[in-house]
């Protein structure tokens, strides 16, 4: 037996056709007058005929409204669309789901992400964790929400073009050979993390904290970092080109073969920084406003240096 409910559901999925589920919902509606009707006494039998009529006529009328209330045609439209569009990503869904199968772990979620090509997506609530790898992947326009990634996992040789990453939390992760378009990075948390040979373009952080970490042969380009905190931690051969640091912190870290050029510094605090000098530390064009220091190894230098634009290295 068929309701009216799931005759217009099936309209809707793009399953039936309005003649057809027109037809269906005439012949169920009589089909149930009579099996309530035989069920009835006697008295009720010679009325049959004219009931028939008229639930007929008042059906049809029902329906006529129903099509003027609700485009079912538009319906149809939208939902094969739909199912257009859920067939064309199957093979990446199936992907995941393969994935997420073979890898979910006892503790939390921790999948492989390999060979993805994933466009206007979401990942909320994602945990990386126990040796899983994130890696060959293409993500444009998506969204990272609450991912912890953590415990020796890594992410590698991957694309992410207009990404946004917030509330994400990186500890003990390789983020390695990987490159980043329009990304922004906020209220991003890094602890005993390497990111080595990277490359961030018209990319922008934002209160971001990175602590006991290791930066190496990374290059940023033309992006912006504003409340940033680094401490504890080594950077090592990385370009900042047209980059712009705004209410920056840096403590504690050592800096190595370091170039910067046309790049701008506002209210930036510099604290007990470590200069090694045996590669060239380079800085060129660079603007500061505001710029303090604190108890820093050679601070003297590395002030001079950027007051000091047309010097292009120091030894």
């Amino acid at each position: 037996m068929f309701e009216l409910d799931s005759i217009l559901k099936a309209v809707a999925k793009g399953k039936m056709d309005v003649e057809k589920a027109r037809l269906l919902i005439e012949k169920n509606y009589v089909l149930k007058k009579t099996n309530r009707n035989k069920g009835d006494s006697d008295s009720y039998s010679n009325n049959f005929d004219i009931q028939k009529e008229e639930s007929q006529e008042g059906l049809k009328t029902a329906f006529e409204k129903l099509k003027k209330t609700v485009n079912l045609e538009e319906l149809l439209k939208i939902s094969s669309n739909l199912v257009q569009q859920i067939s064309e990503n199957m093979p990446q869904i199936e992907k995941i789901q393969e994935n997420i199968s073979s890898n979910f772990q006892p503790i939390g979620f921790s999948p492989n992400i390999v060979g993805l090509d994933a466009k206007l997506s979401v990942f909320r609530a994602l945990h990386v964790s126990s040796d899983s790898q994130v890696k060959e992947n293409q993500v444009v326009g998506s969204q990272w929400f609450g991912v912890d990634f953590s415990d020796h996992s890594e992410v590698r040789n991957n694309k992410f073009t207009a990404v946004q990453f917030s509330e994400l939390a990186v500890i003990k992760t390789d983020f390695c050979l990987s490159t980043y378009s329009l990304a922004r990075l906020s209220n991003v948390t890094l602890q005993e993390a390497r990111l080595e040979n990277n490359k961030f373009s018209r990319t922008t952080f934002s209160d971001v904290s990175i602590f006991e970490s290791d930066f190496t042969e990374n290059q940023l380009i033309k992006s912006d970092f504003s409340e940033l905190t680094i401490k504890t931690s080594r950077l090592t051969r990385i370009n900042f080109n047209s980059v712009d640091f705004s209410d920056c912190e840096f403590e504690d870290c050592d800096i190595q073969g370091i170039e910067f050029e046309n790049c701008k510094f506002k209210e930036c605090l510099f604290t007990k920084l470590h200069l090694v000098l045996s590669q060239p530390i380079k800085i060129s064009g660079c603007n500061c406003v505001g710029k303090n220091f604190q108890g820093c190894q050679t601070a003297e230098e590395f002030l001079e240096l950027i007051n000091s634009p047309h010097i292009d290295s120091r030894h």
